[in-house]
Protein backbone atom coordinates (compact mmCIF):
# COMPACT_ATOMS: atom_id res chain seq x y z
CA UNK A 1 0.00 0.00 0.00
CA UNK A 2 1.38 3.43 -0.98
CA UNK A 3 1.78 6.06 1.30
CA UNK A 4 0.29 9.08 0.70
CA UNK A 5 3.21 12.17 0.96
CA UNK A 6 2.97 14.25 3.88
CA UNK A 7 4.64 18.07 3.96
CA UNK A 8 5.63 18.98 7.47
CA UNK A 9 5.21 22.45 8.64
CA UNK A 10 8.66 23.71 7.97
CA UNK A 11 8.82 21.95 4.53
CA UNK A 12 9.56 24.26 1.60
CA UNK A 13 6.09 22.96 0.27
CA UNK A 14 4.09 24.10 2.81
CA UNK A 15 5.85 27.21 3.59
CA UNK A 16 5.41 28.33 -0.21
CA UNK A 17 1.42 27.74 0.03
CA UNK A 18 1.13 29.54 2.98
CA UNK A 19 2.84 32.29 1.09
CA UNK A 20 0.69 32.35 -1.53
CA UNK A 21 -2.38 31.99 0.52
CA UNK A 22 -1.07 35.20 2.69
CA UNK A 23 -0.93 37.12 -0.54
CA UNK A 24 -4.13 36.04 -1.84
CA UNK A 25 -5.73 37.19 1.46
CA UNK A 26 -3.56 40.35 1.37
CA UNK A 27 -5.37 40.82 -2.38
CA UNK A 28 -1.92 40.29 -4.76
CA UNK A 29 -3.65 37.65 -6.51
CA UNK A 30 -1.20 37.21 -9.37
CA UNK A 31 1.40 36.85 -6.80
CA UNK A 32 -0.53 34.52 -5.13
CA UNK A 33 -1.12 32.57 -8.74
CA UNK A 34 2.66 32.50 -9.21
CA UNK A 35 3.29 30.73 -5.96
CA UNK A 36 0.68 28.19 -6.42
CA UNK A 37 1.61 26.97 -9.98
CA UNK A 38 4.71 26.70 -8.40
CA UNK A 39 3.89 24.21 -5.61
CA UNK A 40 1.84 22.46 -8.00
CA UNK A 41 4.86 21.56 -9.75
CA UNK A 42 6.19 20.00 -6.95
CA UNK A 43 2.70 18.13 -5.71
CA UNK A 44 2.42 16.72 -9.47
CA UNK A 45 5.92 15.36 -9.27
CA UNK A 46 5.47 13.88 -5.43
CA UNK A 47 1.96 12.27 -6.73
CA UNK A 48 0.19 14.02 -3.70
CA UNK A 49 -3.13 13.97 -5.01
CA UNK A 50 -5.09 15.60 -2.17
CA UNK A 51 -2.46 18.25 -2.13
CA UNK A 52 -2.84 19.03 -5.98
CA UNK A 53 -6.66 19.22 -5.87
CA UNK A 54 -6.42 22.21 -3.23
CA UNK A 55 -3.89 23.50 -5.27
CA UNK A 56 -5.91 23.26 -8.23
CA UNK A 57 -8.43 24.34 -6.34
CA UNK A 58 -6.55 27.80 -5.40
CA UNK A 59 -5.20 28.61 -8.85
CA UNK A 60 -8.75 27.83 -10.20
CA UNK A 61 -9.94 31.00 -8.25
CA UNK A 62 -7.26 33.20 -9.17
CA UNK A 63 -8.09 32.49 -12.97
CA UNK A 64 -11.76 33.37 -12.26
CA UNK A 65 -10.61 36.82 -10.36
CA UNK A 66 -7.59 37.50 -13.43
CA UNK A 67 -9.22 36.05 -16.60
CA UNK A 68 -11.49 37.43 -18.96
CA UNK A 69 -11.90 34.08 -20.52
CA UNK A 70 -12.33 32.10 -17.71
CA UNK A 71 -13.65 28.99 -19.10
CA UNK A 72 -10.54 28.84 -20.98
CA UNK A 73 -8.69 29.40 -17.48
CA UNK A 74 -10.48 29.00 -14.44
CA UNK A 75 -12.86 26.41 -15.81
CA UNK A 76 -10.08 23.51 -16.45
CA UNK A 77 -8.25 23.73 -12.90
CA UNK A 78 -11.74 24.12 -11.22
CA UNK A 79 -12.48 20.79 -13.48
CA UNK A 80 -9.22 18.99 -12.46
CA UNK A 81 -9.75 19.95 -8.85
CA UNK A 82 -13.11 18.40 -8.84
CA UNK A 83 -11.84 15.69 -10.40
CA UNK A 84 -9.32 15.26 -8.06
CA UNK A 85 -11.17 15.29 -5.26
CA UNK A 86 -13.88 12.70 -6.18
CA UNK A 87 -10.95 10.03 -6.69
CA UNK A 88 -9.94 10.99 -3.23
CA UNK A 89 -13.99 10.46 -1.77
CA UNK A 90 -13.84 14.04 -1.05
CA UNK A 91 -17.05 14.93 -2.42
CA UNK A 92 -17.76 18.15 -0.05
CA UNK A 93 -14.25 19.76 -0.82
CA UNK A 94 -15.23 19.41 -4.86
CA UNK A 95 -18.61 21.02 -4.09
CA UNK A 96 -16.28 24.06 -2.18
CA UNK A 97 -13.94 24.19 -4.56
CA UNK A 98 -16.97 24.38 -7.49
CA UNK A 99 -19.01 27.29 -5.34
CA UNK A 100 -15.52 29.36 -4.65
CA UNK A 101 -14.18 29.16 -8.21
CA UNK A 102 -18.61 30.55 -8.71
CA UNK A 103 -18.64 33.39 -6.55
CA UNK A 104 -15.58 34.37 -8.19
CA UNK A 105 -16.83 34.53 -11.45
CA UNK A 106 -20.70 36.41 -9.76
CA UNK A 107 -17.60 39.25 -8.23
CA UNK A 108 -16.95 39.77 -12.04
CA UNK A 109 -20.33 39.27 -13.53
CA UNK A 110 -19.20 35.93 -15.21
CA UNK A 111 -23.06 34.61 -14.71
CA UNK A 112 -23.76 32.88 -18.29
CA UNK A 113 -20.85 30.68 -17.20
CA UNK A 114 -21.99 29.82 -13.49
CA UNK A 115 -24.08 27.10 -14.70
CA UNK A 116 -21.18 25.06 -16.37
CA UNK A 117 -19.56 25.27 -13.47
CA UNK A 118 -22.54 23.94 -11.15
CA UNK A 119 -23.35 21.58 -13.29
CA UNK A 120 -19.78 19.66 -12.52
CA UNK A 121 -20.78 18.21 -8.90
CA UNK A 122 -24.19 17.37 -10.16
CA UNK A 123 -24.01 13.61 -10.08
CA UNK A 124 -26.74 12.17 -12.08
CA UNK A 125 -30.48 13.27 -13.06
CA UNK A 126 -32.69 9.92 -13.10
CA UNK A 127 -32.88 6.40 -13.44
CA UNK A 128 -33.77 5.27 -17.15
CA UNK A 129 -35.81 2.14 -14.82
CA UNK A 130 -33.49 -0.15 -16.75
CA UNK A 131 -30.30 -0.40 -14.53
CA UNK A 132 -29.17 2.51 -17.09
CA UNK A 133 -29.01 6.13 -16.96
CA UNK A 134 -30.63 8.77 -18.33
CA UNK A 135 -28.59 12.86 -20.15
CA UNK A 136 -29.52 16.11 -20.53
CA UNK A 137 -28.00 17.64 -23.72
CA UNK A 138 -28.17 21.10 -23.00
CA UNK A 139 -28.43 23.36 -25.90
CA UNK A 140 -26.48 26.60 -25.05
CA UNK A 141 -23.30 26.91 -26.38
CA UNK A 142 -21.59 28.09 -23.38
CA UNK A 143 -21.77 24.18 -22.24
CA UNK A 144 -22.78 22.10 -24.97
CA UNK A 145 -22.17 19.00 -23.72
CA UNK A 146 -24.38 16.14 -22.01
CA UNK A 147 -24.14 15.60 -18.32
CA UNK A 148 -24.14 11.71 -17.78
CA UNK A 149 -25.01 10.36 -14.78
CA UNK A 150 -24.87 7.23 -12.40
CA UNK A 151 -28.65 5.89 -10.58
CA UNK A 152 -29.06 5.38 -7.25
CA UNK A 153 -26.72 7.49 -5.55
CA UNK A 154 -26.68 8.65 -1.57
CA UNK A 155 -29.24 11.26 -0.28
CA UNK A 156 -26.81 13.70 0.22
CA UNK A 157 -25.83 13.64 -3.30
CA UNK A 158 -29.03 14.49 -4.41
CA UNK A 159 -29.67 17.39 -1.87
CA UNK A 160 -26.17 18.67 -3.30
CA UNK A 161 -27.01 18.28 -6.81
CA UNK A 162 -30.57 20.25 -6.48
CA UNK A 163 -28.69 23.10 -4.65
CA UNK A 164 -26.45 23.10 -7.71
CA UNK A 165 -29.01 22.59 -10.17
CA UNK A 166 -31.53 25.75 -8.65
CA UNK A 167 -27.94 27.77 -8.26
CA UNK A 168 -27.75 27.30 -12.50
CA UNK A 169 -31.21 28.22 -12.89
CA UNK A 170 -31.06 31.27 -10.94
CA UNK A 171 -27.60 32.39 -12.26
CA UNK A 172 -29.89 32.38 -15.81
CA UNK A 173 -31.83 35.27 -14.37
CA UNK A 174 -28.70 37.44 -14.81
CA UNK A 175 -27.25 36.91 -17.49
CA UNK A 176 -28.08 39.35 -20.33
CA UNK A 177 -29.94 38.56 -22.25
CA UNK A 178 -32.36 36.74 -19.09
CA UNK A 179 -32.83 33.24 -20.41
CA UNK A 180 -36.05 32.57 -18.74
CA UNK A 181 -36.41 29.06 -20.35
CA UNK A 182 -33.16 27.70 -19.08
CA UNK A 183 -34.06 29.67 -16.03
CA UNK A 184 -37.22 27.31 -15.16
CA UNK A 185 -35.86 24.34 -16.54
CA UNK A 186 -33.42 23.77 -13.92
CA UNK A 187 -35.57 25.11 -11.39
CA UNK A 188 -37.56 22.38 -12.32
CA UNK A 189 -34.59 19.81 -12.33
CA UNK A 190 -33.81 21.31 -8.97
CA UNK A 191 -37.27 20.51 -7.62
CA UNK A 192 -37.15 16.81 -8.99
CA UNK A 193 -33.59 16.20 -7.35
CA UNK A 194 -35.43 17.74 -3.97
CA UNK A 195 -38.26 15.02 -4.20
CA UNK A 196 -35.87 12.47 -5.05
CA UNK A 197 -33.83 13.43 -1.59
CA UNK A 198 -36.92 14.11 0.68
CA UNK A 199 -38.54 10.48 -0.37
CA UNK A 200 -37.69 7.56 2.37
CA UNK A 201 -38.21 4.18 1.63
CA UNK A 202 -41.33 3.06 2.69
CA UNK A 203 -43.00 -0.82 2.83
CA UNK A 204 -45.16 -1.16 0.12
CA UNK A 205 -48.94 -1.55 1.56
CA UNK A 206 -51.73 -3.18 -0.05
CA UNK A 207 -55.10 -1.28 -1.80
CA UNK A 208 -58.05 -2.52 -3.50
CA UNK A 209 -57.35 0.92 -5.48
CA UNK A 210 -56.30 0.43 -8.70
CA UNK A 211 -52.60 1.25 -9.48
CA UNK A 212 -50.19 2.65 -7.56
CA UNK A 213 -52.61 5.74 -5.44
CA UNK A 214 -52.86 4.41 -2.03
CA UNK A 215 -48.72 3.74 -1.97
CA UNK A 216 -47.87 7.23 -3.51
CA UNK A 217 -50.57 8.67 -0.48
CA UNK A 218 -49.91 6.51 2.42
CA UNK A 219 -49.92 8.65 5.58
CA UNK A 220 -46.13 6.88 6.09
CA UNK A 221 -44.70 8.57 3.25
CA UNK A 222 -46.36 11.84 3.64
CA UNK A 223 -43.87 12.60 6.13
CA UNK A 224 -40.82 12.72 4.32
CA UNK A 225 -38.37 15.18 4.94
CA UNK A 226 -40.38 18.18 4.82
CA UNK A 227 -37.32 20.82 4.38
CA UNK A 228 -36.33 19.65 0.61
CA UNK A 229 -40.32 19.03 -0.46
CA UNK A 230 -40.56 22.15 0.71
CA UNK A 231 -37.34 23.58 -1.66
CA UNK A 232 -38.87 21.52 -4.59
CA UNK A 233 -42.38 22.88 -4.18
CA UNK A 234 -40.77 26.65 -4.28
CA UNK A 235 -38.95 25.08 -7.37
CA UNK A 236 -41.98 24.32 -8.92
CA UNK A 237 -43.98 27.20 -8.06
CA UNK A 238 -41.34 29.33 -9.62
CA UNK A 239 -40.61 27.68 -12.58
CA UNK A 240 -45.04 27.82 -13.28
CA UNK A 241 -44.73 31.91 -13.26
CA UNK A 242 -42.73 30.84 -16.80
CA UNK A 243 -44.97 27.82 -18.40
CA UNK A 244 -48.23 29.65 -17.46
CA UNK A 245 -50.43 30.59 -20.03
CA UNK A 246 -46.88 29.84 -23.16
CA UNK A 247 -49.34 27.51 -24.41
CA UNK A 248 -47.07 24.80 -23.43
CA UNK A 249 -49.72 22.25 -22.65
CA UNK A 250 -47.39 18.98 -21.97
CA UNK A 251 -44.95 21.01 -19.85
CA UNK A 252 -47.80 22.84 -17.77
CA UNK A 253 -49.46 19.14 -17.05
CA UNK A 254 -45.93 18.25 -15.60
CA UNK A 255 -45.79 21.20 -13.59
CA UNK A 256 -49.42 20.86 -11.97
CA UNK A 257 -49.40 16.98 -11.50
CA UNK A 258 -46.30 17.17 -9.44
CA UNK A 259 -47.30 20.69 -7.77
CA UNK A 260 -50.88 18.46 -6.94
CA UNK A 261 -49.06 15.98 -5.42
CA UNK A 262 -46.43 18.07 -3.52
CA UNK A 263 -49.09 19.98 -1.96
CA UNK A 264 -50.91 16.74 -0.98
CA UNK A 265 -47.81 15.67 1.03
CA UNK A 266 -47.05 19.03 2.61
CA UNK A 267 -51.08 19.12 3.79
CA UNK A 268 -52.34 21.27 1.75
CA UNK A 269 -54.89 19.08 0.07
CA UNK A 270 -57.07 21.98 -0.72
CA UNK A 271 -54.33 22.84 -3.23
CA UNK A 272 -53.61 19.99 -4.37
CA UNK A 273 -57.39 19.66 -5.51
CA UNK A 274 -57.01 22.59 -7.24
CA UNK A 275 -54.04 21.56 -8.92
CA UNK A 276 -55.60 18.57 -10.28
CA UNK A 277 -59.00 20.95 -11.37
CA UNK A 278 -56.23 22.46 -13.82
CA UNK A 279 -55.37 18.69 -15.19
CA UNK A 280 -58.87 18.30 -16.36
CA UNK A 281 -59.59 20.29 -18.92
CA UNK A 282 -60.83 20.00 -22.84
CA UNK A 283 -57.12 20.79 -24.05
CA UNK A 284 -55.13 18.39 -22.32
CA UNK A 285 -53.06 16.68 -24.73
CA UNK A 286 -52.76 13.31 -22.42
CA UNK A 287 -54.17 10.01 -23.15
CA UNK A 288 -57.75 8.92 -21.91
CA UNK A 289 -55.82 6.48 -19.39
CA UNK A 290 -53.77 9.17 -18.13
CA UNK A 291 -56.65 11.43 -17.22
CA UNK A 292 -58.61 9.01 -15.69
CA UNK A 293 -55.44 8.36 -13.61
CA UNK A 294 -55.51 11.85 -12.78
CA UNK A 295 -59.35 12.12 -11.96
CA UNK A 296 -58.21 8.46 -9.63
CA UNK A 297 -56.09 10.71 -7.63
CA UNK A 298 -58.41 13.56 -7.42
CA UNK A 299 -61.29 11.56 -5.83
CA UNK A 300 -58.39 9.86 -3.54
CA UNK A 301 -57.35 12.87 -2.13
CA UNK A 302 -61.08 14.39 -1.71
CA UNK A 303 -61.57 10.88 0.29
CA UNK A 304 -58.81 11.30 2.73
CA UNK A 305 -58.47 15.55 2.68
Amino acid sequence: MLCRPTYPLASAETQLRRLGDLALFLGDVKFAQSIYDTVRKDYQHDKAMRHLAGINEALAFCAALLSDTPTRDAEPMAEVAVSLYNRQRMSAWATRAVLLTAEAYVARGFYREIPALLLRVVSDVRSNGRGGTLSYDWADQSFARTVRVRAHVPQESDLRSAAMLEMAGYAYMRTTPIMVRKHALHLILAGQRYNKAGQVRQRRVDSHIQGHVAHTYHPANIGGRRAQRDRAHHCYITAARVYDQRGWGLAEEHINFTLARQSFHLGRSAQALLYFVRLLNANSRQSVTQQTAYIREMVFIYKVR
